[in-house]
Order: structure tokens, then sequence, then C-alpha cells
């Protein structure tokens, strides 16, 4: 009886990492740092990535893809990036980010 549990759990596993693996390969690599163009940067400041920007005065800038309605996303975010990057909060800027697919906010115009 013992024998026949640990066959099903086999068969199991090695069906839901065929599963997974069909998932990964299907769904493609996702580029999610940075957008197809470049983030328009001032004098003095430098893209990170396709979320954040830094000044050469330490004023940090993160990208935010979604409106603020009030849940204070805004404000966590910017609380969270000064945080993590020990920047001054008074020095942490939040800026609407452009169209681009990997703020997913395409959808939004569309409609």
């Amino acid at each position: 009886m013992r024998a026949i549990q640990r066959r099903h759990f086999l068969i199991g596993t090695a069906g839901a990492a065929g599963a997974l693996l069909v998932g990964w390969l299907a769904g493609g690599p996702r580029q999610r740092l940075l957008p197809r163009h470049a983030l328009a940067t001032a004098a003095g400041e430098t893209a990170l990535n396709g979320w954040v920007k830094v000044g050469s005065d330490d004023t940090v800038t993160v990208m935010m893809s979604q409106a603020e309605m009030g849940q204070g996303a805004h404000t966590g975010l910017a609380m969270l990036l000064a945080e993590e990057m020990d920047a001054a909060w008074d020095s942490v800027r939040l800026e609407q980010a452009p169209l681009d697919p990997i703020y997913n906010n395409q959808a939004v115009v569309a409609e």
C-alpha cells in the first residue's frame, strides 16, 4: 500500500513540474526593469532603471504607474524607497509614469 502512495506522489510531482516548465517556456522572457524608451532625465539626473531616478542633489524620483485614489499608495511607496535607499524623506519625489509596457498602464488609455 505504501509503494502505491509514493508512486502517486512521484507522478503528481512530475506532472506539476512539467506543467510549470511548459508555462515558463510559453510565457517568454519579461523585462520588468527597463522601458522601451529611456526615462526623461533632467541635467544631473541618472535613471537607475525604469522606476527610479537619482539626481546629483540627492533627490530620488520614483515613477508611479497608477493614480492615487486615497489608499496612500504614493506615500507608502515613497516611504519604502526612502528607507531602502537611506534617503531623506524630503528628497523623495513622485512622478507619473509614461506609457510603456513595463508599467502596464496602456489599457487605461485604450479604454
